[in-house]
């Protein structure tokens, strides 16, 4: 009897054990089960879903840094298609930091900047006309002489044409850094990859492409970057794209 009741707390033991680890798996898997949906969902509205949920996840920091991401992509790409000042500082006011604030700053200077316009002689300008006085003897006029021959027209010298000076066009500046997003065996094949990453990242569609060869022969690749203009513009849009699962490396 006493040999029953100490295999039957054992067995109950053992369990409690099972059942405690399971708990905790379950536990422990919720979470990434959450976060491949966010993942897979990829809204602003599913990352801060997560962040509210399991806020001691250690996605919790990712959670947000994507969000933020796509909540900027979709602002920029109001504001580009507004294209006003308006869109503009709203932009600049709910992201000071953003990725395109460089760019925004230069449209709105670009569109409040006022031309220089020379004062000109209008239609409402007056000349004083003084009537001749009537002390001042008028002598009689000529009576016209009639010819038989047809009048000849005077000949009227053309106006000469002022061609206005082009405005001078100052060429953006070189780019100084450089964000690689892979290596190639083909360009063709770079090419293509770079249609592929502008149709999905905004933060690629004002950016222009630039193609290295490295290596020589059969052994030679094509690397993919992109230039901008500071390192901090780098950093920031690799934050951007790793945040997307986008690799990405500066150089």
């Amino acid at each position: 009897m006493y040999a029953w009741s100490v295999i039957s707390n054992n067995a109950v033991r053992n369990l409690s054990v099972v059942l405690l680890l399971c708990a905790v798996l379950v536990a422990c898997a919720r979470p990434d089960a959450a976060w491949e949906e966010a993942r897979r969902l990829d809204t602003p509205d599913g990352y801060a879903s997560y962040q509210e949920r399991h806020l001691r996840s250690s996605h919790a920091a990712e959670a947000r840094t994507r969000r933020e991401a796509l909540l900027a992509e979709r602002d920029w790409s109001v504001a580009r298609n507004a294209d006003t000042v308006d869109a503009y500082s709203e932009y600049l006011k709910k992201h000071p930091e953003g990725l395109w604030v460089g760019k925004a700053k230069e449209r709105v200077v670009a569109m409040t900047a006022t031309p220089s316009v020379e004062p000109t002689m209008g239609e409402d300008s007056t000349e004083e006309v003084v009537a001749p006085s009537a002390e001042v003897a008028v002598p009689p006029l000529p009576l016209p002489t009639v010819s038989s021959e047809p009048p000849v027209a005077a000949a009227v010298a053309p106006a000469p044409i002022v061609l206005a000076a082009p405005a001078k066009v100052t060429p953006p500046p070189a780019p100084k850094v450089f964000v690689q997003f892979g290596a190639f065996s083909s360009a063709e094949g770079a090419q293509k990859a770079w249609r592929e990453l502008q149709s999905r990242h905004v933060s690629l569609r004002d950016l222009q492409p630039v193609y290295r060869r490295s290596g020589k022969g059969a052994t030679g690749l094509h690397l993919l970057k992109a230039g901008v203009a500071t390192r901090a513009d780098a950093e920031k849009l690799c934050r951007t794209l790793q945040a997307a699962g986008q690799a990405c490396l500066i150089s």
